[in-house]
């Protein structure tokens, strides 16, 4: 698979964002990703660590009924 070039072009900032409301829309709507990677290895599996870690974060969220839709909470305790 051909990596996307956006990772050096936007912030890890708004790559986290991305995969923290991609994770909670996932696990809202039972869907599966295209490449594979479920919540357990996305950290592994997926080439921007920001976006994945993002994911992991907005997955958790969504299923312990935390996700709010903003995830400014998340980003600062990846980054604390």
């Amino acid at each position: 698979m051909k990596k996307r070039m956006y990772k050096g072009t936007y912030e890890p900032r708004t790559r986290f964002n991305w995969g923290y409301h991609d994770g909670a829309s996932d696990l809202k709507n039972g869907w599966t990703r295209l490449d594979g990677a479920t919540v357990s290895n996305i950290e592994y599996k997926h080439f921007d660590k920001s976006y994945s870690r993002g994911y992991v974060e907005g997955y958790y969220d969504f299923k312990e009924g935390i996700y709010n839709e903003n995830s400014t909470a998340a980003w600062m305790k990846v980054t604390k």
